[in-house]
């Protein structure tokens, strides 16, 4: 899409409503996050596979610093019929930007008739982090963003986008507080990722155990032992979560090797 059309339709459709919502998020810069304030503590996922795209997240919550709310928390969350979108940070804010989002994509579909391409809702998002950053404190929103899917040419987009407003596109990455174990795992099969050969099968693998892996070393993520981790992909068929039987097979492979290996 060209941007000057998209610089133009946007204010049009929000007009009323830019700042709709952003006021009960207001924390000032010498205002630091409260003890009981939910975060998702988190390791979520994304990576392209030889089908589209593959998105994973652990499943726990915590409130301050590490006491577990719940081990039953999605964090992989459809906002289109070919878009996933997750985030690691402060819940409110990741609940924030998914309605604003959600909103986007609804009025801009009803506008023009066909949905915005994956960079639109991604630079949507940058452009709102970045211009009401100083709205919550000077580092902006305490989130990560990982919203990847497809577009109608059927070519697959991936983008992480942080608190502040920086973007970057990627063929895969992990982000939240387990990201180191996560992406050392990943980048063990860089090779693939880069070159989107793996089949469902072994990409279903790859997620679960970096999300293990993560597990392992992160105090804010679910070991694999307590909680199933959120598997989706979006191909060509859509928004898909992954069978939590496949999911259990997984896991229970993954566990028997390390039981194996000592």
């Amino acid at each position: 899409m060209r941007n000057d059309l998209f610089q133009r339709a946007l204010p049009q459709i929000f007009k009323d409503q830019d700042l709709g919502g952003l006021y009960g998020h207001i924390r000032g810069p010498d205002q630091p996050l409260r003890d009981n304030q939910r975060k998702s503590g988190t390791t979520v996922l994304f990576f392209h596979f030889v089908d589209g795209l593959m998105f994973a997240g652990d499943r726990k919550e915590v409130m301050g610093t590490y006491p577990i709310r719940s081990q039953d928390v999605v964090k992989i969350h459809q906002v289109g019929s070919f878009v996933a979108f997750a985030f690691a940070g402060l819940v409110s804010d990741g609940q924030f930007i998914q309605n604003k989002l959600e909103q986007a994509n609804g009025g801009f579909k009803r506008a023009y008739g066909y949905p915005l391409s994956i960079k639109g809702q991604a630079q949507y998002i940058c452009n709102y982090l970045f211009n009401y950053r100083h709205y919550f404190d000077p580092w902006g929103m305490s989130l990560d963003v990982l919203l990847g899917g497809r577009n109608l040419d059927d070519k697959y987009e991936a983008y992480e986008i942080s608190g502040d407003g920086c973007i970057e596109q990627l063929e895969y990455v992990a982000t939240g507080s387990g990201w180191s174990g996560a992406t050392y795992v990943l980048d063990e099969s860089r090779n693939a990722l880069k070159k989107h050969t793996l089949s469902l099968d072994d990409a279903s693998l790859l997620a679960v155990k970096a999300i293990f892996k993560a597990g392992q070393i992160d105090a804010g993520t679910s070991p694999l032992q307590v909680a199933l981790p959120t598997v989706a992909t979006i191909t060509k068929n859509g928004f898909q979560l992954v069978e939590e039987n496949k999911i259990i097979e997984i896991r229970d492979f993954l566990l028997s090797m390390e039981k194996r290996n000592g």
